[in-house]
C-alpha cells in the first residue's frame, strides 16, 4: 500500500475516533483537531451515512438547548438583558430567542428595577447625600439620579408626604 493511502486511512480514522468522542463538535473543529479541513471531515462522515447539514441543524438544537438551560439556572429579575447576554458569551438577539422561546420578559424586571432605583435614590438623598454622592454610590449618571429623584418625590407628594 503507497503511504499516501496509509496516511489518509489513519486520518479518516482518526476523523471518526473524534467525532464519536465529540459530538457536540462541528466539522471545522474535527478538522483542526486532526489536522484536515471540514470539507475531508463532512466526506467521511457522508461515508458512514451520516449527513453534515442534518448534524449542523441537531448541533445548533443542541447548543441553543444547552444556552436555554443555563439561562433558567441564572435568569433574575433583577438582570438586564446585556447582564445575561455577557453572563452567557452571547449576543443580546440570541438572548431575544431565548427569552421568546420560554416566554419570558425583561420588561416586567426593568419596571421593577426602576421603583427600586427610585426607592434608592430617595432614600439616600433623605440620609443627605447629594445628587452626584448617590449617582457615584449606585453606578448611575447624575442626570438619572436627577429623574430618578424627580420621580420620587412625585410619588411622595401624590401620597401626601413631603421630602
Amino acid at each position: 500500500m503507497s503511504e499516501v493511502l496509509v496516511i489518509g486511512r489513519l486520518k479518516r480514522d482518526e476523523v471518526l475516533e473524534v467525532y464519536k468522542k465529540h459530538p457536540e463538535l462541528n466539522t471545522a473543529e474535527i478538522g483542526e483537531i486532526v489536522g484536515v479541513n471540514r470539507q475531508y471531515v463532512s466526506k467521511v462522515l457522508k461515508d458512514i451515512g451520516v449527513n453534515p447539514r442534518d448534524r449542523q441543524k441537531q448541533l445548533t438544537d443542541m447548543r441553543f438547548a444547552k444556552k436555554v438551560k443555563e439561562f433558567e439556572e441564572k435568569y433574575s429579575i433583577e438582570k438586564t438583558m446585556m447582564d445575561m447576554a455577557k453572563e452567557l458569551d452571547v449576543s443580546t438577539a440570541y438572548i431575544q430567542k431565548i427569552q421568546q422561546h420560554l416566554g419570558v420578559s425583561f420588561r416586567e424586571g426593568a419596571a421593577g428595577r426602576y421603583k427600586k432605583n427610585v426607592q434608592k435614590v430617595g432614600e439616600l438623598y433623605n440620609k443627605g447625600m447629594t445628587i452626584k454622592e448617590v449617582s457615584e454610590k449606585l453606578d448611575l449618571s447624575e442626570r438619572y439620579v436627577s429623574n430618578l429623584l424627580g420621580e420620587y418625590k412625585k410619588e411622595r407628594e401624590a401620597e401626601g408626604r413631603v421630602l
